[in-house]
């Protein structure tokens, strides 16, 4: 993996790695991201939730560019990146995953991931870096094997393996467990957390809470479009408040 350039922090984002001021999305009459103040540090591990038409995944487009804010600013280590294209902004460092498979189906699993990564890296490198990647998501056996013939949650560890052949330092993720089984949303909270130690900082928007609980540093809560509570997972699975406004359902999944 490529060695990541220090951060330079402008006084605006407060030493945060990702930052948003201000930030709002409307869509004619609809307010979907409503003055969001937000700052992401650099090596965290940050899940946002909250309900249905929370404003999550419009948030997390207006962060990737997909979106532009009807106001507000967006820093990436200190930079405003605000009218930046998404391209852009991943060749800045950021990578991001959407809720839609964005896989090539019929290529195999390693070419698949020689399409992100030879945009950074070539020769014998290349090979090197798919190697571990393919290893990081323990789809090695399965290189060969054409992506339709994978399981969903392989599908699924398959992309988040593409966006890491960009060698980002800020991964975005949009329900990277939708879909999956038990033992495939344990298998996917510990790939997160070996993203770490690839010094890649983390967010994403996740409805299981037990796979909140058992990967983030912290929790961002989204209700209205506008950020409701903000803490530690404990703090936010016994805030009353955000037990409520998931329609009385207790967030601490007993």
């Amino acid at each position: 993996m490529r060695s990541k350039q220090g951060t330079n922090d402008g006084p605006k984002t407060n030493e945060a790695l990702l930052s948003a001021s201000g930030l709002t999305k409307r869509f004619g009459g609809l307010t979907a991201v409503n003055d969001v103040d937000f700052r992401l540090p650099k090596g965290q591990i940050r899940c946002l939730i909250g309900p249905n038409g929370a404003g999550k995944s419009t948030f997390l487009k207006l962060l990737t560019g997909f979106h532009t804010p009807t106001d507000g600013t967006i820093y990436y280590k200190g930079e405003d990146i605000t009218s930046s294209h998404p391209h852009i902004r991943a060749k800045s460092g950021i990578s991001f995953k959407f809720q839609k498979l964005s896989t090539y189906q019929d290529l195999t699993v390693e070419q698949n991931l020689r399409i992100p990564t030879q945009l950074y890296t070539d020769g014998d490198q290349l090979d090197e870096h798919i190697d571990e990647l393919l290893e990081l998501v323990e789809l090695t056996d399965k290189r060969s094997m054409p992506v339709t013939n994978l399981s969903h949650g392989e599908q699924q560890w398959l992309e988040i393996a593409m966006t890491m052949g960009v060698e980002p330092e800020l991964l975005l993720l949009d329900e990277p467990t939708a879909g999956m089984t038990i033992d495939e949303t344990e298998k996917t909270a510990g790939l997160v957390r070996d993203l770490i130690d690839e010094d890649v900082t983390v967010l994403i928007v996740e409805h299981d809470i037990n796979f909140v609980r058992g990967i983030s540093d912290m929790v961002t809560v989204m209700h209205n479009g506008q950020i409701f509570a903000e803490g530690s997972v404990e703090e936010i699975v016994t805030h009353e408040g955000v037990k409520k406004i998931y329609l009385g359902k207790s967030v601490e999944g007993d």
